[in-house]
């Protein structure tokens, strides 16, 4: 017969007793009947039936009364190991002087003390905690639209440099203040070189711009300073912002150019108790800022180009010495009673292009489609970029009909580049003009060009 094992292996192989695994409530009604009832119930026992109370008798209930009291002994020591970690873990929370100001009679009332004074601690660390987390998601917020705006405005310089229309480069610039901001409406107003405005939106808003008479453009753009409507500002001198676009709350910057208004960006929304806070003044001024600088850079690089001959990205005259070579030829042909031809090939579908394909990977395509179109002329020809989407070519003692020759020629060629090197079919027409018969001049044969393409 096996002898009685009283103890168990814990998690780390040390034998533990049984008794440390059961609960305090209930090793205290178990000392409570060993140390009491039981010996008080035999001894009653004996006494009513008067037994005389054997040596075994006695030594039973003394072994009785002893475990016990041991039992008592451990849940003590139990309740003092509580005591000592809880004095451990407050010493090192600013809580503890609180202890020296309590009335504290005994070790439970010290065990509930401490306990108190650590689930405070706790909780209030927990809010804390709390705090924390909501102030590190604003930080990450903050972070993130630093980095949206500098990407944005990174891009935009990047994009001016390589040549990109600045209309297309105010889009973007728009578009992304839209996403940053969070607005539901974004307009801007710049003037052009004509003293004209040009008008910039993110989609819908396009049908909004009519709204604005000329006469109102002006007066916001002699503003001069940044004109605020909101929760607390609720002065209103343009009511038709409100009354027309049905905005609640906007915020207009003005755009400078060389120390000169030029424009004015417009940003609303239709909250309800809304304040513009100062990060949406920075960051409306920030990109009011960049669409200047674009403004100016896109000023600059037309100064540049008017300097060049060859068009940067085709690699083929521009357009201004194009015109100046075909004034020339016109001259020459004249002289020597000559006919000069001018071919004109026109890519209708040259934005969907550019969306398709990005703008690097379009410049490399018309860098070949260049390339295509020079094999398929005679060496004497000579090509030019007349805008984005339209080759000119100078067909020098060539007729009408042979003109039309080679237009048709090079739009095929054209076509089956495109679709080969895009996998897109490309919208492609042509027009011819001879000198004398269109026009005695560039300008005139230009013109005759464009009446055609206006009448396909």
């Amino acid at each position: 017969m096996s002898s009685l094992n009283i103890f168990k292996n814990n998690k780390k192989g040390k034998k533990v007793p049984y008794l440390s695994r059961i609960s305090l409530k209930k090793r205290l009604i178990i000392a409570f009947l060993l140390a009491t009832f039981f010996p008080g119930a035999i001894v009653f026992y004996y006494i009513t039936n008067s037994y005389q109370i054997s040596s075994f008798v006695l030594i039973t209930l003394g072994f009785i009364v002893v475990m016990g009291w041991w039992l008592v002994f451990g849940l003590i020591v139990s309740i003092m190991k509580i005591q000592s970690h809880a004095q451990a873990a407050v010493v090192k929370i600013p809580q503890r002087h609180l202890l020296q100001n309590l009335d504290i009679r005994n070790e439970v009332d010290n065990i509930n003390s401490l306990f108190n004074i650590l689930s405070t601690q706790f909780q209030e660390n927990i809010e804390k905690l709390k705090v924390v987390n909501i102030h590190t998601a604003e930080l990450n917020q903050t972070i993130a639209k630093k980095i949206k705006i500098f990407s944005s405005a990174i891009q935009a310089n990047t994009l001016c440099s390589k040549g990109m229309p600045a209309a297309d480069i105010i889009q973007l610039l728009a578009k992304d203040l839209k996403e940053i901001i969070q607005a539901d409406v974004i307009i801007a107003f710049l003037k052009g070189d004509s003293n004209d405005y040009i008008q910039f939106s993110c989609g819908s808003e396009q049908k909004l711009i009519d709204i604005f008479s000329i006469q109102n453009i002006k007066d916001i753009t002699d503003l001069n300073n940044r004109y605020v409507v909101d929760f607390q500002h609720k002065d209103d001198d343009f009511p038709f912002i409100n009354d027309e676009l049905k905005l609640k709350n906007f915020l207009i910057n003005p755009i400078r150019f060389k120390e000169q208004d030029i424009g004015f960006v417009l940003i609303g929304n239709h909250k309800d108790n809304f304040v513009f806070s100062n990060d949406d003044y920075d960051i409306a001024s920030f990109f009011s800022y960049n669409i200047g600088v674009v403004r100016e850079r896109q000023h600059l690089y037309k100064a540049v180009n008017d300097l060049k001959i060859i068009d940067s990205v085709m690699g083929i005259y521009n357009k201004k010495f194009f015109f100046n070579r075909l004034d020339e030829e016109i001259k020459r042909s004249a002289l020597y009673q000559r006919p000069c031809g001018l071919l004109v090939i026109n890519i209708a579908n040259y934005t969907d292009y550019r969306q398709k394909l990005g703008f690097e990977q379009w410049d490399r395509v018309l860098k070949q489609l260049v390339r295509v179109c020079k094999e398929n002329l005679r060496p004497i020809d000579i090509l030019g970029r007349l805008n984005d989407n339209r080759i000119g070519i100078i067909l020098t003692e060539c007729s009408k009909r042979r003109s039309r020759y080679f237009g048709t020629k090079i739009k095929e060629v054209i076509y089956n580049f495109l679709e080969e090197a895009t996998d897109f079919a490309a919208q492609i027409s042509f027009a011819v003009a001879e000198n004398p018969i269109d026009g005695a001049s560039a300008n005139q044969l230009s013109e005759n060009i464009q009446k055609q393409f206006n009448g396909q």
